[in-house]
């Protein structure tokens, strides 16, 4: 009797413990990683991308790791950069050469511009592009508990946690390229495109605060800090060179820096 009776503790005990594992709530995942299933979902049968509403040029670029510069000119949009839903993007210069082909539409080449880059070895936060300084501060200060990594599936940027309502501020000067919530894993995301075909984004705000097309400076405040689409209060915040993601910390000011304005 008192081996039965200690087994059936026993089994209660293993009971309840399953129930609390089963009923304990898993980590929230958050995808992060561009061309999400989402984003794939809009690519036809040539692999060109159909834009969905409220999609930018930029917005696409960022989503698939892609060059702004090269989607506009193998697509040949206008100088504006203005596409609109339904139309079929194409993310690589051979699906665009096949589909001209198919339509038999020649669309006329760009004019070939040559830049002269001047690029002078300076500070990390100050590079000179086209002779213009462009430097960058930290979008807001808190812990870094998110590092960049390099890996396929790895973080595209760094996750700063911050308190909910702080103030983010442009790491640059820059231009609003997108406003909006329509990126899967990012929430409410800011784009900035800056000189030298740098782009900075920065993502699960509470609320922004600009509007695609403005110019903003450097240390201006344009979102507060939140947790949309994610789990906890922290801003995501992402530089992107000519469309490949590059780490945040090689361009930012030192530990030394308080202040967003640095």
């Amino acid at each position: 009797m008192h081996n039965d009776a200690r087994m059936s503790r026993l089994i209660w005990v293993l009971f309840l413990t399953l129930a609390a594992c089963r009923s304990a709530p898993g980590p929230r995942v958050i995808d992060l990683h561009p061309a999400t299933p989402v984003a794939r979902r809009n690519l036809d049968a040539q692999g060109c991308y159909r834009v969905q509403a409220g999609d930018t040029l930029y917005s696409i670029a960022l989503s698939f790791d892609k060059d702004y510069r090269v989607l506009r000119k193998i697509n040949h949009l206008p100088s504006n950069d203005r596409i609109y839903p339904g139309m079929h993007l194409c993310l690589h210069d051979s699906l665009a050469r096949s589909s001209n082909a198919e339509s038999k539409i020649v669309a006329p080449p760009l004019p070939q511009r040559k830049i002269a880059l001047h690029v002078k070895k300076t500070t990390p936060q100050q590079m000179t592009v086209q002779g213009l300084p462009l430097r960058w501060s930290w979008p807001v200060h808190g812990r870094i508990v998110g590092t960049f990594s390099k890996q396929a599936l790895g973080n595209k940027g760094i996750d700063i946690l911050g308190k909910r309502g702080e103030s983010v501020h442009a790491a640059a000067d820059g231009r609003v390229v997108y406003c909006g919530s329509g990126l899967v894993g990012y929430g409410r995301l800011i784009i900035l495109k800056h000189a030298g075909a740098y782009l900075s984004a920065y993502a699960h705000n509470e609320s922004m605060l600009v509007h695609e097309g403005e110019m903003v400076k450097r240390g201006q405040v344009i979102a507060r800090l939140g947790a949309s689409g994610a789990d906890r209060d922290a801003l995501h915040f992402e530089i992107r060179k000519a469309g490949r993601p590059v780490d945040p910390r090689d361009f930012l000011p030192g530990p030394g820096c308080t202040r967003p304005d640095c």
